[in-house]
């Protein structure tokens, strides 16, 4: 059965006061700006800082507790830290930094020598050939790639069978080819391991894809762990939509008979019945809607009327981006559509603005209701 983490803590940095509310025993994602509080809390989760007040645990065992002046030391807590540059030991091969995981996993414990030997030759030689390492085996860190570091550093991990993982950016210095394999490879693995994960991230699409639950730190503050549907579907307040990757948000103003004016495009926005009832209504000081959810045709409430003077396109691979502007507003909104082929080519800018409507909807259900 798999351990619950449980994180209450506080801790004062130089430029505001780290809060961190997390309870998990899945793959959580934490997104966050640089600086937010996110590698901080990864640290004091395995014991590298000490928090100034709170309780951690994990499971039935207290971690830390400022009450109760427990603070395991880190080799104690049975937590793998896969850390940003990967943090192997350059004077150590392939097989001796393995063997430092292995020889803190606590199955060791009380076995001869000549039987702990074996079990650890054995669980090299299977590490290594599952993670097509076998020929790097007597390699040392500088001769290898950086994504075979990062299997080296997962295996170091993984060996020492550790009770929660964190793994701190993990991605952040492969370049993408290489990244979408050992992604894909790495959800793999957190998902055999069983045990909750903490997976801190600038990259909403690699939380998205990896992560069961998502929340985020804004200004050392994190207070609530959604689903990862509901997080990219409702994020709840500004700061998590523009997190989510949300490119229109305005300020919003609560009209008569269900309506919603969305200031910054002076546009009225109809909200659904459900959204009327829910206790959040009377906190929405945003809308915000994402940027493929523009519709050719909807319901008159709903309506964009746009000034096609202004348009602005910029393209992706695969897609459009368009900035437009609602008539008589400064404030552009974005929305972004899929290329169209024409025989073996894309059509060209000029084209597609040739074709862009004089008015976009919005769906009820794709307003999203927004507090600070």
């Amino acid at each position: 059965m798999m351990e619950k983490l449980y994180v209450d803590i506080e801790k004062k940095l130089s430029s505001f006061t780290l809060k961190v509310k997390l309870f998990t025993d899945s793959i959580t994602g934490v997104l966050g700006y640089s600086g937010a509080g996110k590698s901080m809390t990864l640290k004091c989760i395995a014991g590298i800082e000490a928090p100034d007040r709170g309780v951690i645990k994990l499971g039935e065992r207290v971690l830390f507790d400022s009450e109760n002046r427990i603070n395991l030391e880190p080799q104690k807590r049975r937590v793998g830290y896969l850390f940003q540059d990967y943090a192997l030991f350059p004077n150590m091969t392939v097989r001796d930094n393995i063997m430092v995981g292995l020889k803190h996993n606590g199955d060791n414990l009380g076995l001869s020598k000549k039987k702990l030997e074996k079990k650890l030759d054995n669980s090299i030689k299977e590490y290594l050939e599952r993670y097509k390492l076998s020929e790097y085996e007597n390699s040392y860190p500088g001769e290898l790639s950086g994504g075979q570091k990062q299997r080296v550093a997962i295996i170091r991990m993984l060996a020492a069978k550790p009770e929660c993982i964190l793994l701190d950016e993990p991605f952040s210095a492969l370049d993408e080819g290489l990244k979408w394999r050992l992604e894909n490879e790495l959800k793999v693995t957190l998902r055999e391991t069983a045990t909750p994960v903490i997976y801190v991230s600038h990259s909403r699409d690699e939380v998205y894809r990896i992560c069961d639950k998502i929340g985020c730190i804004v200004d050392g503050r994190m207070d609530s762990v959604m689903d990862r549907d509901e997080f990219f579907q409702n994020p709840g307040t500004r700061d998590a939509a523009v997190l989510s990757g949300c490119k229109n948000i305005s300020e919003a103003e609560i009209m008569e008979d269900g309506l919603i004016l969305a200031r910054d495009w002076q546009v009225k926005l109809r909200l659904n019945s459900e959204d009327l009832k829910a206790e959040a209504y009377n906190n929405i000081r945003y809308v915000g809607i994402r940027a493929h959810d523009f519709k050719t045709e909807g319901a008159s409430d709903t309506v964009f009327q746009i000034d096609k003077s202004k348009s602005v396109i910029s393209e992706d691979m695969f897609e459009w981006s368009l900035e437009l502007y609602p008539e008589g507003c400064k404030a552009p909104i974005v929305w972004k559509i899929p290329k169209r082929k024409n025989g073996n080519t894309y059509e060209k800018s000029s084209e597609v603005l040739k074709r862009l409507p004089d008015k976009l909807y919005v769906s009820e259900n794709d307003i999203m209701l927004l507090s600070k």
